[in-house]
């Protein structure tokens, strides 16, 4: 497992279980406003709240089991890439998309929170809350995304590399116990 995916893996974390905390407590704040019960507006934006905390901590107990599972799997002796590490990759993968999910759910949730015209919204917080856990669940989505699409690309031209020197050296081999003129040089 390469540092980057280490890394990864405890940004994902910390991520995930900042709004796994900032979510339910918007939840929560949007049922102690006055006229909850009367506005639809409100009730939506809690169901959603809802949803992606349930989500979020589903997430954090899914990521754990999965990189632990890998990580057990993993072979210390080999440095090449091991099914272990496209597993670890993955699970990165799937994690940064629920958190971008996430993020989204978040980001609806405030809006509804906009169109209830509430004045109990502003003295509650939630709306606070809500538009933080959206604004890290995107943004921390889709750098994770990046970063793990970044880190991919660079193997495959290493690898590319690796491939033409290897046919250099072969192609050498072949040609070493010929003899070879000053004419052959020179062409």
């Amino acid at each position: 497992m390469s540092i980057l995916d280490s890394f990864l893996i405890v940004i994902i974390l910390i991520i995930l279980v900042i709004i796994a905390v900032l979510i339910p407590a918007a939840a929560v704040r949007i049922t102690s406003i006055k006229d909850y019960e009367s506005n639809g507006d409100l009730k939506n934006a809690h169901q959603k709240l809802t949803v992606a905390a349930v989500a979020a901590w589903i997430s954090i107990l899914i990521f754990i089991f999965i990189i632990v599972y890998y990580l057990s799997k993993t072979n210390e002796v080999s440095k090449k890439e091991t099914s272990s590490e496209v597993g670890i990759r993955i699970s990165i993968i799937i994690a940064a998309i629920l958190i971008f999910i996430e993020g989204i759910l978040a980001a609806i949730a405030s809006v509804d929170m906009d169109k209830a015209k509430s004045t109990g919204i502003d003295n509650t917080g939630a709306r606070s809350l809500s538009n933080t856990a959206a604004i890290l669940g995107i943004v921390g989505g889709v750098i994770c995304i990046i970063l793990l699409i970044s880190s991919l690309v660079p193997k495959k031209k290493e690898t590319e590399k690796k491939e033409g020197e290897k046919g250099e050296k072969e192609g050498a081999e072949e040609g070493a116990g010929e003899d070879v003129g000053i004419e052959d040089l020179l062409v």
